[in-house]
Order: C-alpha cells, then structure tokens, then sequence
C-alpha cells in the first residue's frame, strides 16, 4: 500500500503477481498525487473489494493516473474492478495497455472507475476475454468524466450488461 500524501509515485517494469488483499491486491494507493505505472506486468491477483490489481482512491482532484505499456491478466475480485479500480480521482489515461481474462463479479471485469474525473482516456488498449456477471464486462464508468476512446480493440468480453462497457 501506498500513502504518500499527494506526492508523484511511479512503478516501472515490475511484476506483480498472485497477491491477495482486501483492496488493492497488488497495489492500494490513497491520497497520492501523480501516479505514473509504465511496462509492469500484474496477473493472478486477488482482492475482496475492488482492484485486484489496482486500487485508488481518494486522490486530489487535479492528481494524473497515467498507465503505459502495462498487461494486466487473469486478475480478479468478487466486487467490482477486477484488474483496476478508481475512486475519487483527477485524470486517468491508459495507453497502449492490455486488459486480459480479468473478472469483476459485480461490474468492470477489468476496470472499474467511479469518479468526478476531469478526463478518462484509453489509448491503444486492447481488452480481451474479460467478466463480469452483472455489468460492463471490460468497463464500468459511474462517471460525471469526459471519457474518450481511441483505437482500442474490444473482443470477446461478457457481461449480462454491456459486454464491453456499461
């Protein structure tokens, strides 16, 4: 876990794999400022309550999540945001990333973002064979944000609701 208290963290070219928490299996960020993850790799983690791999909340509203290059696979937790999932965070932009066989039970098998956020922006992303048994089987966005999607490749994802995004 992570509690910097609005300072810059980065995480590059680093394995995360087979953790297991309540929140944040791999990674709990609270009350940071820029985040920056480049070429990490996250698979098989777990978490009781959101963002197996990823889990952020409460940062300041002007805070940047930026995530590059990053493959995120067989991630999974019995709430919501199976790999990632966000809460009360500024700026969110995800490029070039990979999003593969993730499970969120409840929405979001790979990405869950609840938030205010000024702008969420996937570049480039490819989101394969992700779950969710309720709603948006790669994406779930409860958002107020400006959410853009450029040339990213959504296949074979299943939700009851919105198979790719809810």
């Amino acid at each position: 876990a992570f509690n910097e208290w609005y300072r810059t963290t980065t995480i590059t070219n680093s394995v995360f794999s087979e953790n297991n928490s309540t929140e944040g299996g791999a990674i709990f960020f609270e009350q940071l400022g820029d985040i920056i993850l480049a070429a990490n790799n996250f698979s098989k983690n777990l978490a009781d309550s959101g963002g197996a791999a990823i889990h952020i909340s409460n940062s300041k509203s002007s805070a940047l999540l930026k995530i590059s290059d990053c493959e995120f696979l067989e991630n999974s937790s019995p709430s919501y945001g199976g790999a990632i999932y966000l809460t009360a965070i500024g700026n969110s932009i995800i490029n070039k990333s990979k999003f593969n066989k993730n499970f969120g039970y409840f929405g979001g098998g790979a990405i869950f973002l609840f938030s205010s956020a000024s702008n969420f922006e996937i570049n480039e992303t490819v989101f394969i064979e992700n779950n969710s048994t309720s709603a948006g089987g790669a994406i779930y966005l409860i958002s107020y944000a400006n959410s853009t999607f450029i040339r990213s490749n959504f296949s074979k994802n299943f939700a009851v609701f919105g198979a790719s995004m809810y």
